[in-house]
C-alpha cells in the first residue's frame, strides 16, 4: 500500500498508534449509525484495527497540519468487477470537505 497526499490530508496504511483516534471514531453511535456494525468497545476497536493493519482496502486519513487521525477511506472489490467506496470520519471533522477531498 502506498501513501497518498492531497492538499490537506495524508492517506496511508493503518498503524498501531491509530488506536486512540480510531476508537474515538468507531465508538461514537452517530458516526457509525449507517455502518454495518454497532459502536465498538475499546477492545473491539483494537481487534478491528489489528485486522486493518495489512488490509489494502482501508486507508487511514490524517490531517497534514498536525498528523491527527480523522477517519478512514475504504475501497473494496465487490461482485461483477465493481468497487465500493466509503468513508468514516470522526464527528468533529464533519462538514469540512475531508471526505470529498480524500475520495477524489
Amino acid at each position: 500500500m502506498t501513501r497518498l497526499e492531497t492538499e490537506r490530508l495524508i492517506l496511508r496504511p493503518y498503524r498501531e498508534d491509530d488506536l486512540d483516534g480510531f476508537y474515538a471514531c468507531v465508538s461514537d453511535p452517530e458516526v457509525v449509525r449507517y455502518e454495518p456494525y454497532r459502536p465498538m468497545s475499546r477492545e473491539e476497536a483494537g481487534q478491528t484495527l489489528a485486522s486493518r493493519l495489512d488490509n489494502g482496502e482501508f486507508w487511514a486519513m490524517e490531517r497534514k497540519t498536525d498528523g491527527i487521525y480523522i477517519g478512514n477511506l475504504y475501497l473494496g472489490r465487490r461482485e461483477f468487477q465493481s468497487l465500493e467506496l466509503g468513508y468514516v470520519l470522526a464527528r468533529e471533522h464533519w462538514g469540512r470537505g475531508y471526505a470529498m477531498e480524500g475520495c477524489q
